[in-house]
């Protein structure tokens, strides 16, 4: 694979930390953490992940974002309840 798959994931909590990122890290040959969305403003997201980590504060910014190859998601209620109205 030439170019790694650029992945966003939404929300900063437990999964986050212990899950997503050190799973992205680890496969980092394959895998970009690009975008955090962070709803609350509190800086969870560089806190985590460090301050060249892109912050969304809405799914849409996301979901706009051309460099965005992968959307994870622990919390699949949020993230039906926000597609759900574009499906």
């Amino acid at each position: 694979m030439s170019q790694k798959i650029n992945v966003a994931i939404v929300g900063t909590g437990m999964s986050l930390s212990n899950f997503h990122r050190p799973s992205i890290v680890y496969l980092s040959d394959k895998f970009n953490l690009h975008t955090v969305l962070e709803r609350s403003g509190k800086g969870r997201a560089k806190e985590i992940c460090g301050d060249s980590i892109k912050v969304a504060t809405t799914l849409d910014e996301i979901v706009a974002d051309k460099e965005v190859d992968l959307v994870g998601c622990r919390g699949f209620a949020f993230l039906r309840s926000v597609l759900n109205p574009r499906c």
